[in-house]
């Protein structure tokens, strides 16, 4: 399986081992360009796992990927915690914190898209989880926090949290991923009564767009 080779070998990749003799700035800079080109690899990765396998696959696939990334933020919760990392300091100096940086704030975004893009099947997952939801709800947190992320980044970040439940969901956040979501809405459209509503004058000037929050 292509693209199970390929999420995998993104959750076992260490961005930063290739960043060793540089300026602070310069540093920053090769990390976020490289950040942003793992995304890419990502996202076209968790496209085919969402296009090209069936239920099963995509569920034993998940499964393991779910296992890989517990082990992997575990290891380096521990590992940032006792550095002492301050938040908004940039990247460590020792490479060893750099790397244990980078591989939580990789795995963290990296499952955050596989939740919000297979919500059903995750979450199912998850619910026999319960110790990698905690790392999760703490790895969300902890690299909101690091203002090393970029903007596209950090609106995954925020839909998981909601998705997750970690935080309030906005009144028009939705998830089109969601299929039980919509079955459970498109049954109860068929429901409900149609009622005439009065017209009503339409008045010129600005008028607000909706506020629906899509992925």
């Amino acid at each position: 399986m292509k693209a199970f080779d390929t999420l995998i070998e993104i959750i076992n990749f260490s961005l930063l081992l290739v960043i060793i003799d540089a300026d602070e700035d310069k540093e920053l800079k090769i990390f976020r360009g490289l950040f942003k080109k793992r995304r890419t690899e990502q996202i076209a990765a968790i496209a085919r796992l969402t296009t090209e396998y069936n239920y099963q696959n995509q569920f034993q696939m998940v499964q393991i990927i779910a296992d890989r990334v517990h082990k992997v933020l575990k290891e380096n919760q521990a590992k940032v915690e006792s550095s002492g990392y301050i938040f908004g300091s940039g990247l460590p100096e020792n490479l060893e914190e750099k790397d244990a940086l980078a591989n939580t704030l990789e795995n963290t975004v990296f499952f955050s898209e596989i939740i919000l893009k297979l919500p059903d099947l995750s979450q199912s997952i998850l619910a026999q989880k319960e110790e990698l939801k905690n790392i999760m709800k703490w790895s969300i947190g902890f690299c909101n926090n690091t203002n090393l992320l970029d903007h596209s980044s950090m609106k995954v970040l925020h839909l998981v949290a909601q998705e997750m439940n970690i935080t309030e969901r906005h009144p028009d956040y939705v998830n089109p991923y969601r299929k039980i979501e919509q079955t459970h809405r498109s049954g109860e459209e068929k429901e409900r009564p149609k009622s005439k509503k009065p017209k009503r004058q339409r008045t010129r000037g600005p008028q607000l767009s909706d506020a629906r929050v899509d992925l």
